[in-house]
């Protein structure tokens, strides 16, 4: 199982503890992670047929354990407790949203959309999914600071 979430999820985050560093210094000094919640560890089996779903059409197949594999843990995560404590900062996007979103936006630039389109669009959507939860860096949520 590994930790996914979209681009944007961890880009925010840092936008917020930028602004928290410039207004209150070390007091938001040190190491900070900006991850999905529990529920965005996911097999990578997962990942691959949710994309898959979003591109609309195609197949893989599982690659054959032929070779012995080294040691790799069986679960990643990304513990983001001080985040969602002291920034008061929280993923805006579901597994699912997330899976969705990316498949969608590399099956879009395969067919030829406007990269730069797309990526104002994906800004645009994740913002106003942001602004209905009431995300602490919208301003809606800035009560929260």
């Amino acid at each position: 199982m590994r930790p996914w979430q979209h681009v944007l999820e961890p880009l925010a985050g840092y936008l917020l503890l930028a602004s928290r560093l410039w207004i209150d210094g070390a007091e938001f000094d040190g190491a900070w992670n900006f991850g999905p919640s529990e529920q965005g560890t996911v097999r990578v089996r997962e990942v691959v047929d949710a994309i898959v779903a979003a591109w609309g059409e195609g197949s893989w197949e599982s690659p054959a354990d032929a070779a012995p594999q080294l040691h790799e843990a069986r679960l990643l995560a990304l513990e983001i407790s001080k985040a969602r404590t002291l920034l008061n900062w929280e993923p805006v996007y579901a597994i699912g949203e997330t899976l969705v979103a990316t498949g969608a936006w590399y099956a879009d630039r395969h067919r030829g959309s406007d990269p730069m389109q797309l990526v104002t669009a994906d800004i645009e959507n994740y913002v106003a999914k942001a602004r209905r939860a009431e995300s602490v860096w919208t301003g809606s949520g800035a009560a929260h600071l």
